[in-house]
């Protein structure tokens, strides 16, 4: 069966990714982090006020593992199906985000 996690839930982008490969696609491209970017919704990390100007250093280096696991069964599954997985870290307005230190983590 297709999985899920935390009794269930996955099951919309679980669903997407087998449309995806059932439809012959091949290749599916997403970001991990798109902070002051035009989403605003996708971070790794666990602080959900990272769009504020009064972010510190410390909100980067908090990574949410649960979100991190949930990502992985995704990731995992994706190539299970046959996906190629296209990463893009993060986009340009990003870049200046992270310090050289945060960045290597991430």
């Amino acid at each position: 069966g297709d999985p899920t996690w935390m009794g269930g839930k996955g099951k919309g982008i679980i669903g997407a990714v087998n449309y995806l490969s059932d439809k012959g696609m091949n290749v599916q491209s997403f970001l991990t982090m798109n902070l002051r970017g035009y989403g605003h919704g996708v971070f790794p990390f666990i602080s959900s006020n990272l769009n504020d100007t009064k972010v510190t250093e410390d909100d980067f280096k908090r990574y949410d593992v649960s979100k991190l696991a949930q990502w992985d069964i995704v990731f995992e599954h994706m190539d299970k199906m046959g996906l190629f997985l296209h990463f893009k870290t993060q986009e340009r307005h990003c870049e200046n985000l992270l310090a050289l230190d945060e960045r290597f983590i991430y």
